[in-house]
């Protein structure tokens, strides 16, 4: 299969040669882990060492030697020198199969790209940044993935880049047929906008609940942080880029309410096929299913939610925007309220995904809304309606926080954030928090304390969407020190959590792997080649970042590792990896749909999309998403002194030198946020180029002056 060929060959090779001063010869092992991206200078910083014992890659060894280095790698100086320690005295870690070894190296918080050496076996680490933005381009990256997911709308150039750019798709949800009537074209409605869920283009109200306040929650956690200069067409109007985004949700999911209140269901075509790219699946028919109380229920806490978000904006425009969402809001809560049933949709003449929830997270839903009402309206007839159910959410209910329910959660702890919270409300919030992380969820602080991760950052199983678990993991943490959760005892221990699970997200871990797609141009050498999507599908020219033409968007999360991944009975094999591997070695880096159905490893989903982006929001700086002229600065003066000319048939650049001085002897290459990669040999007036550099946009630095952009294409 020529998925698991590309894997085995990517992931277990040890023939890449770095780049850097004094380094030629020095061999990449994808059994030295770092976050690729980086570290923040005043951050923990951890490496890891594997010597697998089990799963596909057990023939590879490798022990650390006594004495790892860590090398600046513009000067080639060693800056740092430890040892590795034996994860728990040597014992073989049954998640992933192998024998582990860590080295701390906090104290080196000099700005700048380094890699790890083991000079006594000649191997080094992926190269990474210490910075203070060293993710700031990485969440610029990942907020615009939103973007790509837009329906019914042009992906210009000039926002999406040449290599994404597409036409209008699935045009005919302005008179979209309802599936239950399709041939009646009195019930035609304009159903256009929004979000595709994800690799599907299907448009679902209820799984839009989970985006839409995650990235509602992520903007009131930093406001400071959103810029209006993303890259999207709304980019300049005024309104955070985030918001922005939202607001292209939130504009569908109000044409999915009918006048008395009550929401539509979904916008599909029938059964599962889909056309690259979307453009291309106009062919099929699309219809809106009828509305149901789930959606009705999560549209009211969305826009509710949203209503407080945009009432807070000075401009006149959007609390008017905020007045509208109110009173969509209210709409849908009292058409509940008024109908308290629960919905039990069946996806008739659909037959694909049926987005419908239990009748307690329809009621949750309707318990959030009251609560999200009440911050926006000041009624107490919503605060009351709040505080008599709170406590049947399972977080209070049970006292057990966990990684499955992150929306309630989130609204829990919104509520402490009230001018006016009720005393003993407040109190058992907080209490049911505490107690859950200290001591009746064991996979939680305990977990921690006990060092239970070789890789670092634990969760108890390796199942479907493990990297939401890992990023709803991670947002307890960081909700424990926001809201001075236990912090006298823990508040040391939360943030080292908090960072962990993003190591762990940008290669810290056993498969070397950042589960981002298409990132080496951002500085990950070993990012997702493959990931599941209509668009980026099997065989397409957005195939794969290295052997198609232009590979996926850059951006996008994966699913992570599931151990319990089959392929469909229908495919008479066995695909290993993912099957028959420790947990978290349980993943192929594969987009193939039925009857392999990757997506069980590889799906690109929002949910996770958007709790990636509240993740990165804790660490990014002030101004991660603030356009600045300083790259226009670097750019014009270094037109003054050099031009560039690729030569992609023999991988070089020719140079034009224009100044009246000598060209520097140094030439490096960075990527397109500035981080690192290699510096480029110079002969006469060529730059030689990696022969491994991925297709993307770097820059070509010359010495201490200004830099070029420069487009590689393989």
């Amino acid at each position: 299969m020529k998925q698991q060929g590309l894997f085995t060959s990517v992931l277990l090779s040890l023939s890449l040669l770095l780049t850097t001063p004094g380094s030629y010869g020095q061999l990449l092992s994808p059994l030295i882990h770092v976050d690729q991206f980086g570290y923040l200078p005043e951050g923990e910083k951890i490496a890891v060492f594997s010597d697998p014992q089990e799963g596909f890659d057990a023939q590879e060894s490798y022990v650390p030697s006594s004495e790892i280095q860590i090398v600046d790698a513009m000067s080639g100086d060693v800056v740092f020198t430890g040892v590795p320690q034996a994860w728990q005295g040597g014992v073989v870690d049954p998640q992933s199969g192998n024998k582990v070894w860590r080295m701390d190296f906090s104290s080196l918080t000099t700005e700048g790209s380094y890699y790890l050496l083991d000079a006594q076996q000649n191997l080094r680490s992926a190269v990474f940044d210490i910075s203070p933005q060293v993710y700031d381009g990485i969440l610029q990256t990942a907020l615009k993935a939103f973007y790509y997911e837009r329906c019914g709308v042009a992906k210009e150039a000039a926002y999406a880049g040449d290599n994404w750019a597409d036409v209008p798709c699935h045009l005919a949800d302005t008179a979209c047929r309802f599936v239950l009537a399709p041939n009646d074209i009195s019930l035609e409605k304009d159903v256009s906008g929004g979000w595709h869920d994800g690799g599907f283009y299907l448009k679902t109200v209820n799984n839009a609940f989970y985006p839409v306040h995650l990235l509602l929650s992520a903007y009131r956690r930093k406001p400071e942080l959103w810029s209006d200069a993303v890259g999207i067409p709304e980019s300049g109007n005024g309104l955070p880029d985030i918001l922005d985004e939202v607001k292209w949700e939130l504009d569908w999911l109000m044409k999915m309410q009918l006048p008395d209140g009550q929401v539509l269901m979904k916008v599909s075509k029938y059964g599962w096929a889909g056309e690259s790219p979307p453009s291309a699946d106009g062919i099929y028919q699309r219809f809106y299913g009828p509305a149901q109380s789930s959606a009705t229920r999560r549209f009211s806490s969305m826009l509710a939610h949203a209503a407080v978000v945009f009432s807070e904006r000075p401009e006149p425009e959007w609390q008017t925007y905020a007045d509208t969402l109110i009173a969509r809001a209210e709409a849908a809560w009292f058409w509940v309220a008024a109908h308290p049933g629960y919905s039990q949709y069946d996806d008739v003449g659909f037959d694909n995904d049926n987005p419908e929830i239990e009748e307690y997270q329809q009621e949750a839903a309707l318990t959030l809304a009251a609560l999200y009402l009440y911050a926006a309206t000041g009624s107490q007839l919503y605060k009351n309606f709040f505080e008599l159910r709170y406590t049947d959410l399972n977080p209070v209910d049970w006292y057990y926080w966990y990684p499955w329910e992150g929306i309630i959660q989130d609204a829990l702890l919104f509520y402490l954030d009230l001018p006016d919270p009720t005393p003993s409300v407040e109190t058992e919030i907080r209490q049911s928090f505490v107690e859950s992380m200290v001591q009746n969820n064991t996979d939680l602080l305990q977990a921690f304390l006990s060092d239970s991760c070789a890789y670092l950052s634990y969760v108890p199983d390796y199942g479907w969407l493990s990297n939401l678990i890992k990023l709803n993991t991670a947002r307890l943490y960081a909700q424990a020190l926001q809201y001075g959760m236990d912090t006298v005892n823990y508040a040391s221990a939360y943030l080292q959590a908090v960072q962990r699970y993003l190591y762990y997200l940008h290669g810290l871990n056993p498969l070397n792997k950042t589960f981002v797609s298409n990132m080496s141009a951002y500085g990950a050498e070993n990012s997702c080649r493959e990931i599941f999507h209509y668009w980026f599908y099997d065989d397409t020219p957005w195939d794969n970042a290295e052997t198609s033409p232009y590979g996926p968007a850059p951006g996008f999360v994966v699913s992570g590792p599931n151990h319990y991944y089959e392929p469909d009975e229908s495919y008479g094999g066995v695909i290993s990896p993912p099957q028959f591997q420790p947990p978290m070695k349980s993943y192929l880096d594969w987009n193939t749909n039925w009857p392999e159905n990757s997506w069980f490893v590889s799906l690109a989903d929002l949910e996770i999309q958007a709790a990636y982006v509240r993740l990165l929001a804790e660490f990014a700086s002030a101004d991660a998403l603030i356009t600045t002229p300083t790259a226009e600065v670097y750019r014009r003066s270094a037109e003054s002194l050099f031009a560039l000319y690729p030569n992609p048939a023999r991988q070089e650049v020719l140079i034009q030198w224009k100044g009246s001085s000598l060209p520097p002897e140094h030439w490096y290459l960075l990527d397109a946020s500035g981080h690192f990669v290699a510096e480029l040999p110079k002969e006469g007036n060529r730059l030689l180029l990696p022969s491994d550099l991925a297709t993307g946009s770097y820059w070509v630095k010359a010495g201490d002056l200004g830099g070029l952009w420069l487009s590689v294409v393989r």
